[in-house]
């Protein structure tokens, strides 16, 4: 039993954030990058907000092929905010608004 302990405080002694001064660093850098890639992409409350249509609008326009599409990232649908903002800046946005009002 004695054995058991000792191996397992080295273990614990082994990967503990001492022993690894650079781990911090890394969780530092992998923070930063995700805040560098949500400053650049939006998901769809984003996309549906700055284009002032609902969620399920945004989806519908994509099934559409009437909205850039997206990039998936793991488990998360996100739009690259160039894309959206050139596709608000060429008007195609109001023009979906108004076909879907006189329709």
């Amino acid at each position: 039993m004695y054995e058991h302990a000792e191996l397992a405080l080295r273990h614990v002694r082994l990967f503990s954030s001492d022993a690894f001064p650079y781990s911090t660093a890394y969780e530092s850098n992998m923070t930063t990058n995700r805040q560098i890639l949500r400053s650049l992409t939006l998901n769809a409350v984003e996309v549906s907000e700055l284009l002032g249509v609902s969620r399920r609008t945004i989806y519908r326009l994509l099934d559409s092929d009437q909205i850039p599409k997206p990039i998936k990232l793991g488990n998360s649908t996100r739009w690259r905010r160039s894309d959206i903002e050139a596709f608000v800046e060429a008007g195609s946005i109001r023009a979906f608004k108004k076909v879907r009002r006189s329709g």
